[in-house]
Formats: C-alpha cells, structure tokens, sequence
C-alpha cells in the first residue's frame, strides 16, 4: 500500500509552492486608465495634493527715483512690493517708486530673519553695494 508522507517536509514544500505561486500572480494594468489629470502615469491611486513649502524672502528694493535702497523680509514678495508702491509702508512712502532690485529664498524663518539682520549691518551693507 502505497502512503501519502504527512511529516513536515511535504507541508514545507507545500508552503514554498504556494508562496512561489502567488509571486508569479501579476496584475493586469486597466485597458482603459482614468484619464484625470492629476494622476501621475506611473502610480495609480488617489491623487497627491501638492502641498506647497511657504519660503521667506530677504529683498533689497531700489528706488527708481534717488538713490535709496530698502531691505525688507516677507512671505508674500509681490503683496509687499504693490504696498511699498502704493505708499502703504511710511519708512518707503517718501522715495516711490520701488522695483525689487535683489531677492533671496529660504525654506526657514529663522534663516530669513538672521540674513535680514546681516544684510542690515554694517558689513552687510558694504556687501550688499558689492555684490548686489
């Protein structure tokens, strides 16, 4: 009479099968793909919201009329530009109007500020009439 081995090898075995089996399953790709477009073509799924990374910018600003300069820092370059313009902002009211005439991104506060604070000293200034 010919018997079946039930020990722990044939279960072993039937293991690795199984396992070797549900490694060669591959999925299908949609004949169809949604067509939104905020999917990106190699990854399927819900569509990633950018989240947009708030930078700070140092500016210096020049006026066209005079030789005046202003360094400022802002999260909104363009908002604070129309206000310096629009004679909102009374330390640059008096020399308008204003172009931006350097400005720098950073991804943190605390770097903007200690920059700001650079370009506003002594030596920062003697550097900013070099190089910018």
């Amino acid at each position: 009479m010919g018997s079946i081995p039930v020990g722990p090898t044939s279960l072993r075995s039937e293991r690795s099968e199984k396992r070797r089996l549900s490694r060669r399953i591959v999925e299908k790709p949609d004949q169809n793909p949604p067509q939104n477009q905020n999917r990106s073509p190699l990854r399927l799924g819900k569509p990633v919201k950018h989240q947009t990374m708030p930078f700070y910018y140092v500016y210096l600003l020049r006026s066209t009329e005079g030789n005046h300069t202003y360094i400022g820092f802002t999260q909104e370059l363009k908002t604070r530009l129309q206000k310096h313009n629009q004679g909102e902002v009374h330390h640059t009211s008096k020399y308008r109007p204003w172009k931006i005439q350097t400005a720098i991104s950073f991804d943190s506060r605390e770097k903007a500020i200690a920059y700001e604070r650079y370009i506003k000293s002594h030596s920062g200034r003697e550097y900013s009439k070099r190089h910018f």
